[in-house]
């Protein structure tokens, strides 16, 4: 936060009822029958109020900080302890997507333009060659069997190119990025946009569990 913009400390005033109301949505996470509130360190729980918090300090033009652990840690003495960031990683992208392929992240298909009626008929019309396809890569299914390759391309995609865990560089990283849905500003350690002739590709890198 540039503090040059701070006013003087003698004119700063609460605002009490977006303080009362930023304090009751930190509630409604954990909330419990009888009014109180239970999150519980490490839990997802706890996660989603970090998340919201971490929001809330992003859209005030604060930079948040994540540290972590400075090397390797062997799984023998605290993989049960150490919070894993491999791990992490995986839980993060396998929350994008569903069983079916349809990514979950808020807003992914707005600026989708639907087949037209004309369109759909002419991909009924010419051959399927999913089933060449499938032979020839060899994999069981398709993420999603119920719709054609074609009617898929119509799509923007999400998919991981390669992951990678481990390595004993320091896990210490500044944060000044966009999230994904609140989350993924918060766990990264990296997060870049890289391109080739064949699109754009959101690179991302988790050093630790934010703290």
């Amino acid at each position: 936060m540039d503090t040059a913009t701070l006013p003087e400390l003698d004119t700063l005033r609460v605002n009490g009822p977006r303080l009362w109301d930023s304090l009751m949505e930190l509630a409604r996470i954990g909330a419990t029958p009888k009014g109180g509130v239970c999150r519980l360190t490490l839990t997802d729980l706890d996660k989603q109020g970090r998340d919201l918090v971490i929001g809330w300090a992003r859209q005030a033009g604060m930079t948040v900080t994540v540290y972590g652990a400075k090397g390797d840690l062997h799984s023998g003495n605290y993989g049960n302890w150490g919070p894993n960031p491999a791990l992490a990683l995986a839980r993060l992208l396998t929350s994008m997507k569903d069983d079916n392929g349809r990514i979950l992240v808020e807003g992914f298909y707005d600026d989708v333009t639907p087949l037209t009626p004309t369109e759909q008929r002419a991909i009924d019309e010419i051959p399927n060659v999913e089933p060449t396809l499938i032979r020839t890569f060899g994999f069981a299914r398709p993420e999603n069997p119920s719709e054609r390759l074609e009617r898929r391309h119509n799509l923007p995609t999400l998919n991981i190119n390669a992951m990678e865990a481990g390595g004993g560089e320091s896990l210490r990283k500044s944060l000044d990025l966009p999230s994904v849905g609140g989350t993924l500003a918060a766990l990264a350690d990296e997060l870049r946009v890289e391109s080739d002739d064949q699109g754009e590709y959101l690179v991302v890198g988790i050093a630790a569990l934010a703290g």
